[in-house]
């Protein structure tokens, strides 16, 4: 029988089990977790203990935990976390007599009525059944800068998907919160892009373009964070990039920043995987950019556009079609590159993890023997001269550009550059640019989601001139004109939309810049 308190023994209902075990309360609690199969036991202030096979729940049937019984545990382990941690952390390993070996942490006050937790990971512990694998819980993971420990946050306490164990790059070790891990899944589920968190506040997704109240859980936003330093970050106006895979089926790209309403963040969904090309119904023009082997092709927008999207279809298109090396850029990574057939390879790398700074990482890649370069945003003077550099040494460089229209991209690059600078950027961009793809997203008719809608600039002979020449704002007149040269002008485009049934007529006309050209062509 147990030696310890009677509210484990009566509430596992250990009398009615026919093995017997010995030793302590967590001795005894750990025993049974483990002969069910469980890595994870967490025990939190006013919460009932919970325990997991993977992210899979096992249920325990406890009842919430008193500050004197985790105090009670700490004893037992023979752990004086008040007096060597106060109200930080505790880490250290623990074995039971049957020789299994856990690594432990213990976070918060253990007085009363303050709050405290503790959790219990397996070392090694047995792969979860039904076909999932189970998170990565090191106590030691490091923070990508400073290496100081990166907190766990508490483990799933219901039955909802975990965030995968992740690369090199990103949070590994991370646990999702229960409540975030329920937002996620009704953003999911309701179809949104994106999801806008603010403390203290409901969440509001993104539907089809348009904000709507989710009636679930306040989310921790500071839970979003790897340690304090981040925190300080945010705190003193430095917005954070990060990157988590959700479900092992979706990308997460979160941006957290401190506003008067407290910390905020917003979260993109997007697949884990960059998808077919053939999926996103761009227009052939779009296409048959596979086809260029050198040189710059840029894809503009808003925000929440698609563009990222695009970009890493056409990427993993082009390793797929022809061999060859692709360096990608990414501040953070979102989509995996990886083509899943011919012997193309990848190399992805994200700013202030993999490499300081876009420049840097492009001038590291022109000494790496690329035959794709990536840059998943042209942001500065720098990023902008050596892109431009690299495609005119014989390298295919993909970017996104934030900007409204294909034209329009032209002059936000010259811009970049001082006045005395701008005669021979035009001049680069004329020799090097080949094509500029404009998009948008619009309402489906049919009511289920967006549909892309897109502009094609290829430079011609015509083209080319008018970038020298500083006439970028004459662009639209060759599009117009260029059928033939795969050029497709966003009237045309938005026609082609409404001719199939795709956009409402309305809807179409409200985003042409040249009324009158639609209703010619409609």
């Amino acid at each position: 029988m147990w030696q310890t308190t009677p509210w484990y023994v009566d509430c596992l209902g250990l009398r009615e089990m026919t093995t017997v075990y010995s030793g302590g309360a967590l001795e005894g609690v750990l025993n049974v977790v483990v002969s069910l199969g469980g890595d994870r036991l967490q025990f939190q202030t006013g919460q009932s203990p919970s325990a997991f096979v993977g992210t899979r729940p096992l249920r325990l049937t406890l009842p919430a935990t008193s500050s004197s019984m985790l105090r009670a545990l700490c004893a037992e382990m023979g752990v004086a976390h008040q007096a060597r941690g106060g109200a930080g952390e505790s880490r250290f390993s623990y074995a039971l007599a049957s020789g299994a070996e856990f690594e432990v942490k213990i976070r918060g006050s253990l007085s009363e009525p303050e709050t405290a937790s503790i959790l219990v990971v397996r070392v090694e512990a047995p792969a979860a059944d039904e076909g999932q694998s189970c998170a990565s819980a090191s106590v030691s993971a490091k923070e990508s800068e400073g290496g100081a420990e990166r907190p766990i946050p508490p483990v799933v306490e219901q039955d909802t998907p975990a965030f995968r164990a992740a690369p090199s790059g990103e949070r590994s070790g991370w646990e999702i919160d229960p409540a975030l891990a329920e937002v996620l899944g009704a953003a999911i589920a309701s179809g949104a892009s994106d999801v806008h968190l603010t403390e203290g506040q409901a969440p509001v997704f993104r539907v089809q373009g348009r904000l709507q109240a989710f009636t679930g859980p306040i989310v921790d936003v500071g839970g979003l964070l790897s340690g304090a330093s981040q925190r300080e970050r945010v705190i003193a106006g430095q917005a954070i990039d990060l990157a988590f895979t959700f479900q092992n089926a979706y990308r997460l790209r979160v941006n957290v920043y401190s506003a008067r309403e407290g910390l905020c963040a917003a979260l993109r969904i997007l697949p884990r995987d960059a998808p077919e090309l053939s999926q996103l119904g761009l227009p052939d023009e779009v296409t048959t950019l596979t086809r260029v082997r050198d040189g710059l092709v840029l894809f503009c927008g808003l925000t929440g556009a698609g563009k990222s999207t695009s970009l890493a279809a056409l990427t993993r298109h082009l390793l797929e079609g022809v061999a060859g090396l692709c360096i990608s850029l990414e501040s953070p990574i979102e989509y995996d590159l990886t083509p899943r057939r011919g012997q193309s390879r990848v190399r992805q790398r994200e700013v202030g993890v993999h490499v300081t700074s876009f420049a840097a990482g492009l001038r590291d890649a022109l000494r790496e023997d690329p035959d794709y370069i990536l840059i998943g945003e042209m942001r500065d003077r720098e990023t902008a001269a050596l892109a431009m550099t690299a495609a005119e040494t014989g390298h295919l460089v993909l970017s996104s550009l934030h900007c409204r229209g294909a034209a329009s991209a032209i002059d936000r690059i010259v811009d970049l550059f001082p006045g005395d600078q701008q005669r021979q950027m035009r001049g680069q961009l004329a020799d090097s640019l080949r094509a500029v793809v404009s998009q948008q997203l619009l309402p489906s008719r049919q009511g289920e989601g967006r549909v892309v809608a897109a502009e094609v600039l290829t430079i011609n002979a015509a083209a080319a001139h008018l970038i020298r020449d500083g006439k970028a704002e004459q662009l639209h007149t060759v599009m117009h004109s260029g059928k033939h040269a795969g050029m497709l002008p966003l009237e045309r485009e938005l026609v082609r939309l409404v001719k199939a049934g795709r956009v409402e007529r309305s809807v179409a006309r409200s985003h042409v810049r040249w009324p009158e050209l639609f209703d010619q062509w409609a």
